[in-house]
């Protein structure tokens, strides 16, 4: 069985996406939660994790 590790992401500036890039790296990662104020930033954010997990919960400052 593989291990899962879930991750939640605190913004979506340069280094949330850096990070997203790097757990879409790693086997097991998966980003459940992401809080982003910025509404085109989290549909960026999106478009970087969403073809690695089911659902993302979007959590407001």
């Amino acid at each position: 069985m593989e291990k899962r590790v879930r991750y939640g992401i605190l913004g979506c500036g340069m280094m949330g996406q850096e990070h997203l890039r790097n757990l879409a790296l790693i086997d097991g990662a998966e980003v459940v939660a992401i809080t982003e104020p910025n509404k085109e930033m989290q549909k960026h954010c999106a478009e970087l994790v969403l073809m690695r997990t089911s659902s993302i919960i979007w959590m407001t400052c």
